[in-house]
């Protein structure tokens, strides 16, 4: 199976605004799933595996909620009048 290319570093820019960054994090989730199904498949029933490779997938996709729920957290901009 093919994974596709995961980004290193967050930016909020790079989901866009509105509707492109609605469907963006929406395909975001979608490839967190393929990951998870794809890390979970590979490791089968073999328990040193699944302590071995899980957790840090779990981490990198938890990482992505919490950077996204950082920037719906984020503190507004001054808006000067």
């Amino acid at each position: 199976m093919q994974a596709d290319y995961v980004l290193t570093t967050f930016s909020p820019a790079m989901f866009g605004t509105g509707a492109t960054a609605h469907i963006r994090i929406i395909e975001a989730g979608e490839a967190q799933k393929r990951f998870w199904q794809i890390g979970v498949a590979g490791v089968g029933s073999d328990r040193l595996l699944v302590n071995f490779i899980l957790p840090p997938l779990n981490e990198v996709i938890d990482s992505h909620s919490a950077h996204l729920s950082a920037e719906r957290r984020h503190v507004p901009t001054l808006i000067e009048l």
